[in-house]
């Protein structure tokens, strides 16, 4: 009798709005992942998609690019033996909505519901999906997914009570500010001691660009250039509170030290 779970956590990188190159990274991640022998695999939420993809969400050539990319990590799933949780956009009543996939081994097991779902999704879902009380069976062990904000998971774990499960998965894509990450572990210290569970979470974030999902543990900042002084461009990165100064990263392509981009030389031309 199999009485334990290899279980692991992990952020493969987004391309915002580009949901091939998004599981090109997953795929990448779980075959590399096949070697340790994991029993499940937990992906963050949207990370078929990116969680920063905005008003991108009402397009329905991305929703349709994201269920594709479904099918394709389910194919890639049937080559491994563990069950492998992913978060995606999923067309919706008429808009996008943020889901849980739950995949064994070639199939599509379920869509969990995600109701603490990214600007420009809404959270409205129909039959087709699994109610939030579901609980899964790997070996003698059960689990249960419970996408969203891993800061309100007390309360929607309160939920799952009476399931009986022994390990929690949340999937989640939660904007990271001062303190959170700290909420959040406590969080699922207090989930695990009052359901007597273990819980494993894979917040998203890695590739996120102009939004606040990446960065933790400091002080952090936006910054904006709607349009360069010798082109008509324009671009958003990211500046951090280091030693009592500011100091800027790139976006997506953040170099090994701070103070260093692609953009050195456009800023400096500019008049301020």
């Amino acid at each position: 009798m199999n009485s334990m779970l290899r279980v692991m956590a992990a952020c493969n990188r987004v391309k915002p709005g580009n949901p091939t190159a998004c599981t090109d990274s997953a795929e990448a991640l779980l075959l590399d992942a096949a070697a340790s022998s994991p029993d499940l695999v937990l992906l963050p939420a949207c990370a078929l998609s990116s969680a920063s993809c905005g008003d991108l969400f009402s397009s329905g050539e991305l929703l349709d690019a994201a269920s594709d990319q479904l099918d394709r990590l389910c194919s890639i799933s049937a080559e491994l033996s563990c069950f492998v949780v992913a978060g995606l956009p999923l067309s919706e009543c008429g808009g996008a909505v943020s889901a849980a996939a739950v995949l064994h081994r070639g199939k599509l097991i379920g869509l969990l519901p995600d109701h603490d779902p990214p600007y420009g999704m809404q959270n409205t879902y129909s039959e087709r999906f699994l109610p939030p009380d579901t609980v899964f069976s790997c070996g003698s062990l059960r689990f249960a997914v419970c996408p969203g904000n891993p800061e309100r998971l007390l309360t929607r774990a309160a939920a799952l009570q009476r399931t009986g499960f022994d390990l929690l998965l949340v999937p989640a894509c939660a904007p990271v500010t001062a303190g959170s990450t700290q909420r959040c572990l406590e969080a699922a210290r207090m989930v695990s001691r009052s359901l007597g569970c273990a819980v494993a979470v894979a917040n998203g974030g890695v590739g996120e660009s102009s939004s606040p999902h990446l960065y933790r543990g400091f002080a952090a900042r936006q910054v904006y250039v709607p349009r360069w002084a010798h082109c008509d461009d324009n671009h958003a990165w990211v500046e951090v509170r280091c030693g009592g100064a500011w100091h800027f990263l790139g976006a997506c392509e953040p170099e090994a030290v701070l103070d260093r981009g692609w953009f050195n030389s456009a800023a400096g031309r500019a008049v301020l």
